[in-house]
């Protein structure tokens, strides 16, 4: 297509010119090695994609509404962090943020007694009100929203779609806690081998396991993320082959909505429910369960269907270390 051609439709598809897109992803790579090492500024520019160095400090400050070495600056003390639904990752680094959105207090009960929450859909004044020096938000939200963000104070996307190690690594080389962020993976992939090891003499080689969840109406299978890193990554499970494709097809899924009827491609030797305990989902989850095509699988009729609450469906590291110790105890039927 032609340049024009080329440009209208990427607007039409982000809200934003090429160039003005691809000036974020470099300030926002920016702040990341500004925040996590001691790179001169001009190396960082370069690094970055700026060739010179007085315009991306202009660019930078435009944006931030501070310089490049204002904000390393700021960087060298512990910042008051407020954070949108990486609760979770900042208590296994040791960090406790100021203030989170409030779903992951419900998450998290733990955090409740000194993080702040803040209402959603998100609002902003209450933010503010908390005055974070560093803010970090989840890459699906609205680029207005983190535009606002911003402004309010230091604003740092962390890719939503990626697996929770890679996550973790992340946000652990953002506010120097590289060190711990790696010990909390070794951790728990020992305490996953541990796991495996004690059900041997339950869960025979090669078995298979899915999860299911009712959100918003409609019934969803995890792939590799949530509560499949539980059953794939931690226990060894196999996935069924509705779930490898979903998993083969992107390695970063999360979930897929799919029809009843069809979860005969999706059901493993063992099977899983979490379930909301009130609300629509609830009584939507309670209807599946009580299904002809439910109660038809393998697994329910030879009692290998377990039905669960949903908070285990966060994706966290805190989440995901409880989670391993809950399902350990019902495959052991303890």
């Amino acid at each position: 297509m032609s340049r024009w051609q080329y440009g209208s439709l990427f607007k039409s598809l982000t809200g934003q010119t090429p160039a003005r897109y691809l000036n974020a992803l470099r300030i926002e790579q920016a702040k990341k090695l500004l925040a996590s090492s001691s790179t001169r500024v001009n190396d960082i520019a370069a690094r970055v994609g700026f060739h010179d160095e007085y315009y991306f400090s202009r660019r930078f400050k435009q944006t931030t509404g501070m310089s490049p070495t204002q904000f390393a600056q700021r960087c060298e003390r512990a910042p008051r962090i407020f954070s949108i639904q990486y609760l979770g990752e900042l208590l296994s680094l040791g960090i406790r943020p100021i203030g989170t959105n409030r779903s992951m207090l419900g998450a998290l009960p733990e955090a409740c007694a000194d993080v702040s929450p803040v209402d959603e859909p998100l609002d902003i004044g209450q933010v503010s009100k908390l005055e974070p020096d560093l803010i970090l938000y989840p890459s699906y939200l609205p680029a207005d929203l983190a535009g606002q963000l911003s402004r309010v104070a230091m604003a740092v996307e962390i890719d939503w779609e990626v697996d929770v190690y890679t996550r973790l690594q992340e946000i652990g080389n953002l506010l120097g806690r590289a060190k711990e962020a790696d010990e909390w993976i070794v951790r728990y992939k020992e305490k996953a081998d541990k796991a495996k090891e004690r059900l041997n003499n339950t869960v025979r080689e090669g078995e298979t396991a899915s999860a299911f969840i009712v959100h918003m109406g409609g019934l969803f299978v995890y792939a590799g993320h949530h509560f499949g890193h539980t059953l794939y990554q931690g226990l060894g499970f196999e996935p069924p082959p509705g779930i490898r494709g979903l998993m083969d097809r992107n390695r970063n899924a999360k979930w897929q909505e799919i029809r009843l009827e069809d979860i005969t491609q999706y059901a493993g030797d063992r099977i899983f429910l979490a379930l909301p305990e009130r609300g629509e989902d609830a009584e939507k989850g309670r209807e599946v369960l009580h299904h002809p095509l439910w109660r038809s699988l393998p697994a329910v009729q030879e009692d290998k269907s377990y039905v669960v609450q949903d908070r285990w469906a966060n994706y966290n590291p805190v989440t995901l270390d409880k989670h391993l110790d809950d399902t350990l105890r019902r495959l052991l039927r303890r």
